[in-house]
């Protein structure tokens, strides 16, 4: 795979304190990547060191990658929130991108329905919830059509239930699209749609592919983080010889125990 953004030796100060050091990194094309981390550890300070929105030390490579092809959207939705109602924060956006007026509205109606915002479609934005917040900034962030889409513990105040469908929406909007994700999530359990995990640690950063990262139940409790549900649930029913391999996804689990 191409590589787009390759880090070196990366080492973030602030006010004389050592955020991290020896940070190096290098991010694919076409993967859907979760960094996880103990709170605290810098894993916001990172991405905005990829953004180069901080001083730092090391060295940055993009690979021909314009800056300006990478959306960022952060926790605080009320950043990118400026229209009066959700359908001029989605118009606003598909203003920039020159389309006519007609395809506006048709891709607007499509985006209602998709993410089932007719409820709140002429709802004033002061009025939203900070759930519906979240969720109108990420529909917002996705009509970019951006190559890399960052997503920093953007739904955090979304429930478990949307939250799990709007991933399960973003691993086959990568699919499609052939973009990279980069979501940043306290949540473990999230990590089982991608492709790629990364753990954030006080020493170093470790990444690589879900299944070899799963294996090492160590590097979990080393960095105060949980297995998600699944895994640890697959482990103990392996351990007692009730699987022969894992099963992450609940359906499938479900299906194996009921035979």
């Amino acid at each position: 795979m191409k590589q787009l953004i390759i880090l070196e030796d990366i080492k973030v100060k602030y006010n004389n304190k050592t955020i991290f050091e020896n940070i190096s990194w290098i991010i694919e094309e076409n993967t859907f990547i979760t960094l996880c981390g103990k709170n605290g550890i810098g894993k916001s300070t990172l991405i905005k060191t990829i953004l180069e929105k901080v001083p730092y030390d090391g060295v940055i490579k993009k690979e021909n990658l314009d800056i300006n092809k990478i959306a960022y959207l952060s926790e605080n939705p009320n950043v990118s929130i400026v229209g009066d109602t959700v359908i001029e924060e989605l118009r606003t956006v598909l203003k920039k991108q020159k389309y006519t007026e007609e395809e506006i509205k048709d891709k607007i109606k499509r985006i209602i329905a998709e993410f089932k915002l007719e409820k709140i479609e002429n709802k004033l934005t002061t009025h939203l919830s900070g759930g519906e917040k979240q969720l109108v900034s990420f529909v917002k962030t996705i009509l970019k059509n951006s190559k890399i889409l960052i997503l920093d513990n953007c739904f955090s105040m979304i429930d478990k239930i949307k939250k799990e469908k709007l991933i399960k929406y973003i691993k086959k909007y990568k699919q499609e699209n052939k973009i990279t994700i980069i979501h940043i999530t306290n949540d473990t359990n999230d990590i089982l749609y991608s492709d790629i995990m990364a753990i954030l640690t006080e020493k170093e950063l470790i990444s690589g592919k879900i299944e070899d990262i799963l294996k090492k139940e160590s590097d979990f409790k080393e960095n105060k983080l949980e297995l998600p549900f699944m895994v640890d649930l697959s482990n103990k029913l392996k351990y007692y010889d009730l699987m022969d391999k894992p099963i992450y996804e609940l359906d499938k689990m479900v299906n194996h125990l009921w035979k």
